[in-house]
């Protein structure tokens, strides 16, 4: 089976909330099985299936909350709940870590 592969991230900021889209290859049981491991091994959540659900990311002394959709080849998450002080760069490292294998965020930026 391959492996789930990243192809890309777009980020889309407006005031306190942040959108991410991300590309990838493979299967989204694949891509969910990863990042709910790892997200729930740093203190979060995700709730929901491979269509929609939503998220927690602990990032250290804020949490955020969001929304993920899933239509293939794309992954569009919406962070609707996060601190001023936090920004939307900040989030997307802490995403990217989740990610098999990890986003070279500076080869994919867009």
């Amino acid at each position: 089976m391959e492996k789930s592969i990243y192809t890309s991230i777009k980020r889309r900021t407006m005031g306190t909330t942040c959108e991410f889209f991300i590309q990838y290859k493979g299967y989204e049981d694949e891509l969910l099985t990863t990042a709910k491991k790892g997200i729930t091994e740093a203190g979060g959540k995700i709730l929901g299936d491979n269509l929609k659900g939503s998220i927690e990311l602990p990032i250290p002394g804020k949490d955020i909350e969001g929304t993920y959709t899933i239509t293939p080849p794309t992954i569009n998450i919406s962070i609707t709940k996060k601190s001023r002080l936090v920004s939307c760069e900040r989030i997307e490292e802490e995403l990217a870590k989740y990610m098999d294998p990890p986003v070279d965020l500076n080869a994919t930026n867009v």
